[in-house]
Parts: C-alpha cells; structure tokens; sequence
C-alpha cells in the first residue's frame, strides 16, 4: 500500500472512530425521543377519580406515563389577515396511565386543577416539569440535546437543575408531577414524580460489576374489586380476563427467567437478561430497586428467591454457569442493593417452601451430570458463618427431579406433598418415586438455555443444550378448597435454535386439577403472544412476566410484566 493510500485509510479510520461517539449518542437520544414522544388523544369517559382515554399499547403507551389535560381556549387572530393562527389552550390537569387495555386505557387524575370530562384532549408529557441531574458533572452538552429532543416538556435549566439534585437518589419533595432524567455513569434512568422507575438506558457498555440504586419504600398491594381473594367465599367458579391483561409496564431487556416473591403485602420481581440481576418492587407498575452484574463472567440460568427460617433477610439464589462448570450465587437484599453472600457454589439452586405457608424457606442444590445434567445428589443448603452447609434433604425424591422448573405441593388432597417439575417439555407428578401424571409435549418454553460441551478437553467435542423451565405454581385458584397446579405451555413454530430464536409462537397458561384420582387439564382461555418466562398466582391475581426475543442474532427487544385478575364467574 502506497503512502497516500495508507494516509487515506488511516483518515477514514480516525473519523470514523471519532464519529463512534456521536452515532452512539444519537442512538441513545433517538431511544428516549420515541419512549417520550409526544402522543396525543381524548378522554372517553371520566368518573371521579378514573379516567379512561382513547390510546393503548399501539400508541406506545405504558402504566406510569403521564398525560396533560387541556381545554380548547379563544383563537389567537392575525391582525393583518384576519386569518386564526393558532389556539390558545388551557392546562386542565394531569392524568396517570394505570391500565392498559385493547383499544383505550384507564389513568387516575394527579393534580385537580379543572373538571375533566370526556371530549378533553391529552397529551402525553406535554408541559411537564422536567429536570435532567448530572451525576458525571461532564454531560451539560448532552442534558442541551435532551431538550432539544423533547421541546414539549418545561425544562428546568441545567444549573438550577443541579443544584436541586440531591447527593443520593432520594425520592424529592414534590407536589406536582415531573420527570427526572438521572444520568449516572453511561447510564440515564428516567423516574416519575415518585421516584419510580420508567426507561432505563445505556449510553455505551458498562464494566461488569454492581451498579446499585437506593431502594424505595414498597406499598402495600390493595385487592382489586371483583377479584378473587382468601375471604371470598369458596363457593362458585373463577375465570381469568385473559383476552384483556392488564400490562403493569416494560422490563429491561429480554428477560430470560424471573420470579416473584410476596410477604406482608409487598410483591418483589427478580429478572435476569443472562448476564444482569434486576430487582423491582411492584405496585401500579414495576419500580427498579436494584441491579447488578455478577462478579465473573458467566451466564446466569435460573434465580430463584430465598426466605430461610429464622432469618429476616431475604435472599435471592442465582443458577450460574462459569468456566464450563457450575458456578452458582447468593444474594440478599439490602437496603443498598443487592450483596453478594456466596459465590461459585458448584450446584444448581432451587427453593421450595415444604410448610406450606407460601414462603420458600428451604433451598436445595443439585450437583451437575455431564450426560444427565441434572444429578442425583441433591442437598439441602443452610449458610453457616462465612459459608454453607449441606445436608440431606429428608425427601423421597423422584430419579429424574431437577431443582429448577419444579415445585412441591399438596395437589392430590392426601394430605402428602407430591413433586410436580417440567423436563424435557413434559410436566410429571410424583408422589414420592411414583408417577401418578406425564402430559404430553409442548409444556414448558423457557428461553433459558445452555449449551455446554459434554468434554470440554475432547478435540472433536460434542454439545448438549438444556432448558431452565418456568417453575409451576400451585394454588386454590377456584376456591373449592383444592389446589390446581398452574403451568406454561407453548405453540412452537418449526424455526427456531438455542441462543438464535426461541421457536415460541405464544405461550399458554394451563390448570390442572386433581378429580377422582385423575388430573384434568384446561387452558385459560386466550395464548399470549411470545414466551412466558415468569409466572405467580398471588392474591387473587395471575402475574405474568413476557419476551420477545429476536429472531436473529444482535436484534434487541423487550419484555413485560402482565397482571390477569382471577373475576368470579
């Protein structure tokens, strides 16, 4: 290559590189511009509080946006032409999407400063305060782009906005709704008026490591009316609202596996991408408490909440694989964040609650197989000191039971626990080493998949995949005093490969019941679209946690917590 050609390339090359930056951060500022954007309707109908307007997921609409209420005001006149050149309007309030349904969705008034009523036009994030808090120092330029991306927000001005911003992330004194754009890092998360959660972004890839938030105060959850609870009556039937689930809000990327955890009315969701830990407390919608990377590069499998006997702590045990083996965590959760408690465990990790209480207080973990993947020994694990204890776990356990995707319960009204897992796409129930029900295939449909060398020394090596299942939830759904054993399904498309494409056209929630010494199976009517990768029935209420994974390598999209009440029949 010629002196000039080399010149040319190396001066392609250094714009190129310089330019990176830039084409990063229009990306970054495109994202938030279309998760803010500037979408407009009409109030529908208006009873008290509730407001129902004419936008739904379609638009882009998600529970926490808030929308401003306006009223037509007088026509501004050209005083030359004579000709109307605009209108003035008039802030009648601002709503909160609570609920979203097919074709509108139900919002809550937040501030009562005029009537609404139906005809009133809304749009979102119109004439919000807005405040952008710098926690670099360094991003006044990117804070000015912001505001030149969304014009239709009342933007405090950079320096005042600092000095208002608080040295940690603290829910602010307000009485008025706003927006906070917290840019931390490579990182800005955007919060509402209470400090929760909405759209989180990533300017460019972050260091593994823990990047924790300060945790907010949980609310209790309230009983929807007209759903099922422990004080109804157990007389009648229930069935779900499936056709219409309302979709609580969006989860960071593809969720591969989460799980939900309830105590004294406060709901808490772990999820997991492969490679981070979220954890968000969930009310209206789903608020970010914390997230971490774990501390060695692996790829996360299943997570799994863990409440021990005797201890007030909760903790959170993570299914890892690292360096071609088993490489399992521990968390708790604490008011900082999530802390690590025990790393590089050499099991698969599952919690079962074997009182029946509802809490999962006993953890087992399960050594590795290279043919079988699953092995036989599995143990129970308590923590002792700085680290764990195993010990039998005192259960007659079926040969082929995996710690993950399973669950143990009475379902057969015995009085005896039987063992109900998902492997290989078939749910079995066990009472101790006999099966007493084998569905047939399609159960299960996780997206948590791991292909591992079965001889990682071999030369010509062979591979082997397994799925991380979803695990069943059993509970009176009916209130007949029997407990029905809730599961996934899913229609499968013939495309699909491990780590590319799930293969998952829908999933399917299906109840199983125990009748004269048989099970019996239904489908809670309508298929959700794209894999279930979390499933709880608590209070009355089915939650959901959906993917949608791309269908090629590098494509991105995104997951969502769906809430489907349990209405009497």
């Amino acid at each position: 290559m010629s002196f000039f050609l080399r010149l040319k390339f190396i001066t392609i090359l250094s714009v190129l590189l310089w330019s990176l930056p830039c084409i990063a951060e229009e990306a970054f500022l495109n994202r938030i511009a279309v998760d803010f954007r500037n979408v407009g309707g009409y109030v529908v109908e208006a009873s008290g509080n509730e407001i129902i307007i004419d936008l739904d997921s379609s638009h882009g609409v998600v529970p926490g946006d808030v929308f401003c209420v306006f009223k037509p005001g007088r026509n501004l006149i050209h005083p030359v032409t004579g000709k109307v050149v605009g209108v003035l309007e008039e802030t009648k309030g601002f709503l909160k999407i609570t609920r979203i349904k097919t074709g509108y969705s139900f919002a809550r008034r937040i501030t009562m400063d005029a009537d609404i009523g139906p005809g009133d036009a809304v749009r979102r994030y119109e004439n919000l305060p807005a405040f952008f808090w710098d926690y670099t120092g360094k991003a006044r330029a990117l804070g000015s782009r912001l505001e030149t991306a969304l014009p239709w927000l009342k933007w405090e001005p950079y320096d005042a906005a600092q000095r208002s911003r608080p040295e940690s992330l603290t829910t602010p004194p307000a009485d008025r709704p706003a927006l906070y754009f917290v840019f931390i890092g490579n990182e800005m998360d955007v919060r509402s008026a209470d400090f929760a959660s909405l759209h989180r972004y990533v300017l460019a890839d972050s260091k593994a490591g823990a990047v924790n938030v300060s945790p907010l105060a949980l609310k209790p959850m309230e009983p929807e009316k007209g759903t099922m609870h422990d004080s109804v009556e157990k007389t009648g039937g229930y069935s779900a609202d499936y056709d219409n689930p309302d979709i609580l809000g969006k989860l960071p990327g593809v969720t591969v596996m989460s799980d939900f955890f309830r105590r004294e009315g406060r709901l808490w969701l772990a999820t997991t991408d492969g490679s981070k830990l979220n954890v968000f407390g969930v009310t209206d919608a789903p608020a970010l408490l914390a997230t971490t990377a774990i501390p060695y590069r692996g790829q996360i499998l299943a997570l799994k909440w863990w409440q021990p006997e005797g201890r007030p702590s909760l903790y959170l045990a993570v299914t890892c694989w690292a360096d071609h083996k088993m490489a399992s965590l521990i968390y708790t959760l604490e008011p900082s964040g999530l802390a690590l408690v025990q790393e590089r465990i050499p099991r698969i990790l599952g919690t079962f609650d074997l009182d029946g209480d509802g809490t999962p207080e006993t953890l087992w973990g399960q050594a590795g197989d290279r043919d079988e993947f699953y092995g036989r020994d599995i143990k129970t694990i308590s923590l002792t000191g700085g680290g764990i204890n195993l010990a039998d776990p005192g259960l007659d356990l079926p040969r082929q039971f995996p710690v993950v995707g399973s669950r143990i319960g009475d379902v057969t009204g015995d009085g005896s626990p039987e063992t109900v897992f998902i492997r290989n796409g078939i749910l079995q129930v066990y009472s101790g080493n006999k099966r007493i029900y084998a569905s047939p295939k399609n159960m299960g449909g996780s997206i948590s998949v791991l292909t591992y060398d079965l001889d990682p020394t071999a030369k010509d090596t062979m591979t082997r995949s397994v799925f991380f299942e979803v695990s069943p939830f059993i509970r009176d759904i009916d209130g007949d005093g029997r407990r029905e054993i809730l599961a996934v399904s899913t229609d499968r498309s013939w495309i699909g490969a491990p780590g590319i494409s799930a293969g998952i056209d829908a999933g399917r929630i299906v109840a199983l019941k125990y009748d004269n010494g048989r099970f019996q199976v239904g489908k809670l009517a309508s298929p959700i679209s794209g894999p279930v990768q979390g499933l709880a029935a608590l209070g009355g209420v089915i939650f959901l946690v959906t993917s949608e994974p791309g269908s090629y390598p590098g494509e991105n999209r995104e997951s969502q917590l769906l809430s489907i009440p349990l209405a009497r029949r």
